[in-house]
């Protein structure tokens, strides 16, 4: 295979005031605690599986045990929904794009609250990602088109009266739901918190955060801007090679499509466009934006499943990152740039589980 990446080195902006920071709460928290099946995710120190490559500590929060769904975007389709129905009374369906686990997510947090979903999904999505929706009395609509297609496909059922668009990524005149999603997110920082004792510490020096549209790196970003300031922490945005609308939009200073093919496993951070919510987060709070081959997120699978952590291509993406980071000659000046080396403690995010098993299966058995 293939070893494809690419780098983009940001100089971060501090001191402009975001929408998404009114949307913080301790509320957030509380919520999800008081949801069936709530427990934090755990915390894993994987650095000694890199002993050779890299002395530093490495962390991974599992979100792959996140509720029923084992996915992160649990927290925020349900904080949306909650944060709606608070406040309007009546029979809904709730509505949204996804290519897997937002959908996923937004079905779940329907019927946890008793209200039909209907998901819509682009073309080529895997049979077990639309099975996993459908398992939450959820109507699957599958599209011709790729992801920003299926969007457009939701904005216009949103169109009708009884129907609430609950989508991940936002546009001019439309960042409520996207502001609370992303708030939602932050029960991982509050965990994190106690689990790495950020109040009275810095216990990492750098964070990979794979992205799609960027809602959840974005949420993640300025949490810890706001409530972390003196931390002096390294954000670095990750993406697939061939799906890099943030790393372009990088490259251009303003909100760009992708150019690449949007050919790649990883499905969840498949997006061509970024959020614009998100998009003005990142473009003034990250540090550095890379993208990845697939084979780097195949690698991070496999060192995962070998360490008994459930993840799939997505999942692991921010894991490929990082070894990228040490072992491609293509991006690892972003090492030096960021003032980083074999000492700097990392900390990544598996953000789901296994989400499409034939695939899986096919990469542990050394099949793909």
């Amino acid at each position: 295979m293939s070893k494809r990446s690419d780098y983009y080195i940001n100089n971060p902006v501090k001191g402009i005031k975001h929408p998404l920071e009114e949307y913080f709460s301790n509320e957030i928290l509380e919520f999800h605690r008081s949801l069936p099946g709530y427990s934090p995710t755990p915390l894993l120190e994987i650095g000694s599986s890199f002993a050779s490559m890299h002395s530093g500590k490495i962390y991974l929060k599992d979100e792959s045990r996140r509720f029923s769904i084992g996915a992160f975007k649990s927290l925020g389709a349900s904080w949306a929904i909650h944060s709606f129905l608070k406040q309007n009374k009546g029979n809904y369906t709730f509505c949204t794009a996804t290519d897997g686990n937002h959908g996923r997510a937004v079905a779940w947090s329907a019927k946890l609250f008793g209200y039909p979903a209907k998901i819509f999904m682009p073309e080529g999505t895997v049979a077990s990602r639309i099975q996993f929706i459908q398992e939450e009395s959820a109507n699957v609509k599958v599209i011709k088109g790729n992801y920003d297609d299926a969007v457009n496909a939701a904005k216009k059922e949103a169109e009708k009266k009884d129907h609430i668009l609950i989508q991940d990524t936002s546009w001019v005149g439309y960042d409520y739901y996207p502001n609370l999603i992303s708030a939602g997110y932050s029960t991982i920082l509050k965990e994190l918190e106690t689990q790495l004792n950020f109040q009275h510490n810095q216990p990492v020096d750098a964070v990979i955060l794979q992205s799609g549209v960027g809602s959840w790196a974005a949420s993640t970003i300025l949490y810890f801007y706001l409530f972390h300031p003196n931390n002096d922490i390294k954000f670095i945005i990750l993406e697939p090679f061939e799906s890099d609308c943030l790393l372009e939009s990088a490259k251009n200073r303003r909100i760009s499509e992708t150019k690449k093919s949007q050919n790649t496993i990883m499905a969840g951070l498949n997006c061509g466009t970024p959020s614009l919510a998100a998009w003005e987060i990142i473009s003034d709070l990250a540090h550095a934006f890379i993208t990845v081959d697939d084979s780097y997120s195949v690698e991070a699978l496999k060192i995962l499943h070998t360490s008994g952590i459930k993840s799939c291509e997505s999942g692991a993406a921010g894991l490929g990152g990082m070894l990228a980071l040490l072992n491609s000659s293509k991006i690892s000046p972003v090492m030096k740039v960021l003032h980083l080396d074999q000492n700097s403690r990392f900390l990544l995010f598996n953000t789901e589980g296994i989400t499409d098993p034939v695939m899986h299966d096919k990469i542990v058995k050394n099949q793909y």
